[in-house]
């Protein structure tokens, strides 16, 4: 009488290890691109939630202007956070209208860069409209760092643009002083522009 064996044989188990090592490989692959997908989803959500704080602000304060805006202005977040900034500025703006769990997706202490900025050209001159906003002065051109998608690993930040427009990603010259784009850069998907 032939005795029919238990078990599974040396193919079979190996048969299974490489399917099961094949999934494990697609799984380990696949989510640091979805971890990624998803922090840029929830940065754009931030600048939809930085373009309605500033619309909301425009609607309570001063007939629907702007805070005071010098060519060029930076804080961060905490520091806009943590005293009392003088009323009509951007960093009381800020303090007031964003929520307090406003952060970026990689956690509470990466906190925002904000930058705050003119749409003129390099020179400080008014641009015609349609034309891309340039930074002010000096060596530092942060529109020019949005345009070549600054370095995700530096802190998140997020660039204003005011008297501007969005033209897809890129901020240009809006023919309405109270206009304004907020601007990101991505770690997958490059930049993001938002206008009021």
């Amino acid at each position: 009488m032939d005795q029919e064996e238990d078990g599974f044989t040396v193919i079979e188990v190996v048969l299974v290890l490489a399917i099961a090592g094949l999934i494990f490989a697609g799984v380990f692959i696949a989510l640091p691109a979805l971890w990624t997908a998803q922090r840029d989803a929830a940065r754009k959500s931030n600048v939809s939630k930085l373009v309605s704080a500033i619309k909301t602000y425009q609607t309570n304060s001063n007939r629907g202007s702007l805070p005071t805006t010098s060519n060029f202005e930076y804080f961060t977040l905490a520091y806009a956070r943590g005293g009392t900034p003088s009323q009509n500025t951007w960093q009381s703006l800020m303090k007031e209208y964003l929520p307090a769990d406003f952060e970026d997706p990689k956690g509470s202490r990466d906190l925002y860069n904000i930058y705050i900025m003119k749409c003129i050209d390099a020179s400080g001159s008014e641009l015609a409209t349609g034309q891309a906003c340039k930074s002010y002065g000096g060596s530092l051109n942060f529109y020019n760092e949005i345009n070549n998608n600054e370095n995700p690993n530096w802190t998140p930040s997020l660039y204003v643009s005011v008297g501007a427009t969005c033209n897809g990603n890129t901020a240009v010259k809006a023919n309405n002083p109270r206009s304004f784009a907020v601007m990101t850069v991505l770690e997958r998907d490059g930049k993001y522009c938002q206008s009021s």
